[in-house]
């Protein structure tokens, strides 16, 4: 089971887990957690943790950046167009909630804010299990 089943797993059992300010991982609620989860959980912190953590935003812009230039360059789009789908696989790669009509700079936006609040299960790393 990679990362992303692991959370999938847990979410369907009740169970939230999610990074406080100092990075420690939380799962909630505690009724939810019953021994042998809580084991699961202990055996893949690591992972667990990592998948939580939101990506850098320079990782994030730089992949955007990079793909934007390969569908341009390489696949001779129009720079608009290559955007979007630079975006688009960006998005899909890092796990991200879709920008809307904000586009990479709300995608950054809104890395740079959760860095200083816990972490969100929606805001994943891609696992690499």
């Amino acid at each position: 089971m990679n990362t992303a089943d692991l959370l999938d797993y847990l979410t369907a059992r009740g169970l939230r887990l999610r990074l406080d300010h100092a990075g420690h991982l939380l799962a909630s609620p505690k009724t939810a957690l019953t021994p042998d989860l809580a084991d699961l959980i202990r055996a893949h912190r690591a992972a667990l943790v990592a998948a939580l953590r939101p990506p850098d935003p320079d990782a994030v812009r730089e992949f955007y950046e990079e793909r934007a230039a390969i569908f341009e360059y390489d696949a001779n789009q129009p720079r608009a167009q290559a955007e979007a789908a630079a975006l688009r696989r960006t998005v899909e790669h890092f796990h991200l909630p879709a920008p809307g009509a904000g586009g990479i700079a709300a995608v950054l936006a809104a890395l740079a804010a959760r860095g200083a609040e816990p972490s969100h299960p929606e805001t994943r790393s891609p696992s690499h299990d």
